[in-house]
């Protein structure tokens, strides 16, 4: 089913625009803030990505959006003003709060639905009928009110660092005096300090704060838009800022910079040869600046067996990550059982040396104790015992590598029992990618093979 944004009358197949108000057919209404879904929900199927144009509800005469319409289009033919409410919020977070540009959403239907299929197609325990039955149902748009921190930080630590310095020394050796030289590792403490500049984004929006930490805390600065050139699409999905500038910073900036901190002191510390004793004496995160910005959301919404699944990206595309991902349980333990049987470590099974020492201790061992017996001389147990016990070890030794080539022969047959079970899951991924298909659902028309990029 199709609706219209404007006014949510239901459109015929093929109808171009709605009859009850003129907007151009191919937009679903306005989805709503993320909340957890329901147990069962009903299917919303969209057909396009972004309205670029409508129909005057005046003159009927096909209008283009704009760029920086904050939702008000003026008809050049009739004069009329079309009021699109998707717009008009963003015009006023973006005044109300000092919106300087942003990351807009045109990521394409084939860009998402790739990045989707990859998602299906990694995954180690994911059902094996997958491509079969999951169906793309819906398409999420959202606009985020977000911080743009401008942030340096600094960190100071101290370790032990270690100089090989040679020495010389006289040492005895067979009634004589040499001169012998070493070397011997001096230590003093050393103080040093890690420094770091970075932007970091944080979302302004306490709802989808994981989501944007998490695909956009590292974005770049340079592919943001400024406002006067940054759109979307009219059923985008405003946010407002309930998040604090202070709240954002302390439980998001300051945890990340710490952090980076951190391994930049591990950093320094590698490429030094001899150090230890690695302490942090104090950090500090100092905020230089902040711009207020607009950040593209999608959240694209999928079925399997009656249960949402949801992948969100960027407004590029290019980072997305998933909520979760259908998993067939019972291969999910099977998968965990093999891969931990396959694992295991090869055990040693060279018989060589272990049989050529059996041989010469036994031979000797066997010649020692004919003397002892027969000469009566006790000495010689000196020699025999230890070949005795040589001879023992050696017997032992082989005999284990025996049991370890038998270990070996079933631990070959459990990588491959493993490999063919995981090979279940690559045959279904390639039998997907040969056919060039879609997903069912909202993506089945997106063009080209629909695995790689």
């Amino acid at each position: 089913m199709i609706f219209c944004e404007n006014c949510g009358n239901q459109l015929d197949v093929g109808q171009k625009f709605c009859d009850g108000c003129g907007t151009a057919a191919g937009v679903v209404s306005q989805p709503q803030p993320y909340a957890p879904p329901p147990s069962k929900s009903v299917p919303v199927y969209t057909t396009s990505i972004v309205a670029k144009q409508f129909r005057c509800g005046s003159c009927g005469e096909t209008l283009d959006i704009p760029k920086n319409s904050r939702g008000v289009v003026k008809c050049p033919y009739c004069k009329n003003e079309s009021v699109l409410d998707g717009i008009i919020k963003n015009a006023e977070i973006a005044a109300k709060e000092n919106i300087i540009g942003g990351v807009p959403l045109m990521a394409t239907p084939t860009r998402l639905h790739r990045q989707l299929v990859a998602f299906l197609s990694e995954s180690p325990t994911v059902p094996l009928d997958i491509f079969e039955k999951v169906e793309v149902i819906r398409e999420e748009r959202y606009c985020v009110p977000s911080y743009q921190f401008n942030c340096s930080g600094t960190m100071n630590y101290s370790y032990q660092a270690g100089h090989p310095v040679e020495k010389q020394k006289r040492e005895k050796r067979w009634g004589e005096w040499y001169i012998v030289t070493y070397t011997e590792i001096e230590w003093h403490r050393a103080n040093d300090t890690a420094e770091l500049d970075a932007e970091i984004f944080v979302s302004g929006n306490k709802t989808v704060a994981l989501q944007v930490e998490t695909l956009y805390t590292c974005f770049d600065p340079g592919q943001c838009e400024d406002i006067e050139y940054l759109t979307f699409p009219c059923d985008v999905a405003t946010f407002d800022f309930d998040l604090p500038e202070n709240k954002a910073f302390s439980d998001h900036v300051k945890p990340y910079m710490e952090d980076q901190l951190e391994r930049r002191v591990r950093e320094n510390i590698e490429d030094i040869d001899y150090y230890k004793d690695v302490n942090i004496t104090g950090s500090k995160v100092r905020k230089e600046d902040l711009k207020r910005v607009f950040l593209g959301l999608y959240r694209i919404v999928f079925m399997y067996c009656g249960k949402e699944y949801s992948m969100w990206a960027t407004g590029d595309g290019q980072e997305v990550l998933c909520d979760d991902l259908p998993i067939d349980q019972q291969r999910e333990q099977s998968y965990y059982e093999k891969q931990n049987a396959a694992s295991v470590s090869d055990k040693k099974t060279s018989l060589g040396w272990p049989i050529f020492w059996l041989v010469i201790c036994g031979f000797c061992a066997f010649l020692g104790w004919g003397y002892v017996f027969e000469e009566g001389d006790a000495s010689v147990l000196l020699l025999a015992l230890p070949l005795t016990v040589g001879f023992i070890y050696s017997w032992v030794t082989i005999s284990r590598r025996i049991k370890a080539e038998k270990f070996n022969e079933i631990l070959a047959k459990d990588r491959e029992d493993f490999e063919s079970f995981d090979a279940q899951r690559s045959s279904v991924v390639q039998q997907f990618k040969a056919q060039k298909r879609a997903l069912r659902g909202i993506y089945e028309n997106v063009s080209g093979d629909a695995y790689a990029f």
